[in-house]
C-alpha cells in the first residue's frame, strides 16, 4: 500500500510539473516578437550569422572580421532554432524560451535535492510566472542561458560536497557546467569564489577533500578555461585601437570598493528590492536565523550572497542582469525558509491534535498563496504600490518596451531615396530591419567607444557595430549637410542625441524636423 501511495504522489507531482512547464512555455511564447529587438540582441544576431557563414561567431566591421570574444557559447544556442526556422525576431528569441522553460524543471530538481519536493514545486511555481524571469526568457542575449548553466553547476556542486566520497561524475559535471557558464558570460566567474566559500563552510573541519585528485583536476580544467578565454580576448582586442570605454572593457575583477564612486547598495535596490523580489527578500532575511543548523539553506545563502557581494565590490559597472543567474536561489530560499519554520513549529508541539495539524497545513497553503501572488503580474499588479509605478527599472516589468528599432528602420527604409545620407549610432539595427547600412555617426563629446581605423590613407574613427565613420565636430557635420540634399538623423535610443555638445544638439533641433517617433526613438530629417 505504501508503494502505491508513493507512486500516486510521484505521478501527481509529475503531472503538476508538466502543467507548470506547459504554462511556462505558453507564457514565454506569448507576444514573443511583439517588442523590437534591442541593439544588444541585434549584435548577437550579427555574430550568429557569422557563425553560420564562416563557422565561428564573428561579424564584419569596416574591412575586417571581428570574432566574438565574450558570450562565446551564445551564438551556438541562438543558431539551433534559426537553422530550423530561419531568421526572424521570433526564432532568434526561441532559444531563451527553451532555457527558461527548462529552468522550471531544474529549479524543482534543485529544490527537491536540497530540501524536498514541496519546496521545489513551490519554487518552480513562483519562477514560472515571475515577470523578471519571463522577460529574460524572451530575450536573445545571455542571461537566461547563463542562469540555466549556473543552476546546473550549483546542483552538481552540492552533490559533490555533500557526499563523503563524491562520485567522479559529479566533480567533472560541476567543472564542465561551470566552464560552460563562464563561456556564456565571463561575469559569472564570481560563482567560483562563492563555491569555494560554500565548500569550506559545508565541510567545516573535514579537510579530506583536499586529498581528492579529481577535485584538483576539475579545478585545473576550470582555471585553464578561464586562462584560455581571457588570453584569447586580450589577443583579439589588441588588434583594435579603441578610444573610450565600454562594458566589455571590464573583464577581470578590480578593487571597486576603493573607487570614489563606490556604491555598495546598488543590488539591494535593483535586485533584492525590485518589484516582485521584495517579498522574497523578506523571507531571505527571516531565514538568517536558520542557516547555522541547516546545511542546504546555508549553501544557497552562501552562493547567493557571495555572488552579489563580489559583483558589488569587484566590478565597477553594475546592472541587475549581472545577478539574474542567481535569481532562482532567491526564489528557492523563500519556500525553504517558510516550510522550515512550519516544521520547527510542528516539532515544538508535543500534542498533534487534528486542529493543530489542520492549522499547519493551512499555514503552508497560505504562505504558498502569498508567495505566488506577490511574485507575478498575472493576478495582482503590486508594482502599482511602488514609489514610481510609471517608471520601472529597465527590463524588470512585463509589457514595458525598451527601444523601438523596428518601426523607425521600416519608416526610413520606405522613405529613403537614392543619394540620401543616414546618421545613426546603431546602424546594425537599421541594417537588420531595413537593409540600410547607414553612412555616419555623430559624437562630438566623444563619450562613446570608437575604433581607430588605420587601414586607409588617414586614420578615422569608426563605430563598433558596422564600421561607419564617426564625426566628432559640428563643423564636420555641417560640411556633410552642405554636400547633400537629404539627410536622415536617427536617434535610437533618444539618448544618443545627447552624445553631442549643446551647440550641436541645438543645430539639429533648429534645422532638422522630427518626421517619425516611437517609444524612446526619433527620426529627424533635413532637406534642401
Amino acid at each position: 500500500m505504501k508503494i502505491e501511495t508513493k507512486q500516486v504522489k510521484s505521478l501527481l507531482i509529475l503531472f503538476l510539473l508538466s502543467c507548470l512547464m506547459t504554462a511556462g512555455l505558453l507564457v514565454r511564447l506569448h507576444e514573443l516578437d511583439t517588442a523590437s529587438l534591442s541593439h544588444d540582441e541585434i549584435s548577437m544576431v550579427q555574430y550568429t550569422k557569422g557563425l553560420l557563414t564562416t563557422g565561428i561567431p564573428s561579424k564584419i566591421t569596416a574591412s575586417f572580421q571581428k570574432p566574438l570574444t565574450t558570450y562565446e557559447l551564445l551564438p551556438y544556442s541562438i543558431a539551433v532554432p534559426v537553422m530550423l526556422f530561419g531568421f526572424s525576431d521570433f526564432t532568434v528569441r526561441l532559444h531563451s524560451v527553451f532555457w527558461g522553460t527548462l529552468e522550471i524543471l531544474l529549479l524543482f530538481i534543485l529544490g527537491k535535492t536540497l530540501f524536498n519536493r514541496a519546496v521545489g514545486f513551490v519554487a518552480a511555481l513562483i519562477y514560472t510566472f515571475h515577470p523578471w524571469c519571463i522577460i529574460w526568457s524572451q530575450s536573445v542575449v545571455y542571461p537566461q542561458l547563463t542562469q540555466v548553466l549556473t543552476t546546473l553547476t550549483v546542483l552538481f556542486f552540492f552533490k559533490t560536497i555533500d557526499a563523503s566520497h563524491p562520485p567522479k561524475k559529479y566533480i567533472y559535471l560541476t567543472s564542465a557546467f561551470f566552464c560552460c557558464t563562464y563561456l556564456s558570460w565571463e561575469g559569472s566567474g564570481f560563482l567560483l569564489i562563492a563555491m569555494a566559500l560554500a565548500l569550506v563552510l559545508h565541510k567545516g573541519t573535514d579537510v579530506s577533500w583536499l586529498r581528492n585528485k579529481h577535485i584538483w583536476l576539475g579545478f585545473a580544467i576550470i582555471v585553464l578555461t578561464i586562462f584560455i578565454q581571457q588570453s584569447r580576448r586580450l589577443l583579439y582586442q589588441a588588434k583594435f585601437h579603441v578610444v573610450g570605454s565600454t562594458v566589455s572593457d571590464v573583464s577581470l575583477p578590480q578593487p571597486y570598493f576603493l573607487d570614489p564612486m563606490y556604491y555598495p547598495y546598488y543590488y539591494i535596490y535593483k535586485f533584492f528590492l525590485i518589484e516582485n523580489n521584495y517579498i522574497l527578500s523578506v523571507f531571505l532575511i527571516a531565514g538568517i536565523f536558520l542557516i547555522l543548523k541547516n546545511k542546504p539553506l546555508r549553501y544557497l545563502y552562501t552562493i547567493l550572497i557571495g555572488v552579489v557581494f563580489c559583483q558589488s565590490n569587484f566590478i565597477s559597472i553594475a546592472a541587475n542582469r549581472y545577478v539574474y543567474n542567481v535569481e532562482p536561489f532567491l526564489i528557492l530560499i523563500a519556500p525553504a525558509v517558510s516550510f522550515q519554520y512550519i516544521t520547527i513549529l510542528k516539532n515544538a508541539c508535543k500534542e498533534r491534535t487534528l486542529p493543530f495539524s489542520f492549522s499547519l497545513a493551512l499555514s503552508a497553503v497560505m504562505i504558498t498563496v502569498i508567495l505566488f501572488l506577490s511574485t507575478n503580474m498575472q493576478f495582482l499588479k503590486l508594482y502599482l504600490l511602488s514609489a514610481v509605478p510609471s517608471n520601472p527599472p529597465a527590463l524588470t516589468r512585463q509589457n514595458v518596451y525598451w527601444n523601438d528599432y523596428r518601426s523607425i528602420s521600416t519608416y526610413v527604409g520606405k522613405n529613403m531615396r537614392e543619394g540620401d545620407i543616414v546618421f545613426s549610432s546603431t546602424p546594425h539595427a537599421l541594417d537588420y530591419y531595413a537593409g540600410i547600412k547607414g553612412d555616419f555617426s555623430l559624437s562630438t563629446l566623444m563619450g562613446k567607444a570608437m575604433i581607430i581605423h588605420t587601414r586607409g590613407r588617414y586614420p578615422v574613427y569608426i563605430d563598433k557595430f558596422m564600421g561607419n565613420p564617426i564625426l566628432t565636430s559640428l563643423e564636420e557635420f555641417k560640411r556633410i549637410v552642405k554636400q547633400h540634399d537629404r539627410i536622415w538623423f536617427v536617434t535610437a535610443p533618444q539618448r544618443t542625441l545627447y552624445a553631442n555638445d549643446d551647440e550641436t544638439i541645438d543645430y539639429i533641433r533648429q534645422h532638422f524636423k522630427v518626421v517619425y517617433e516611437s517609444y524612446n526613438t526619433k527620426v529627424y530629417f533635413w532637406e534642401k
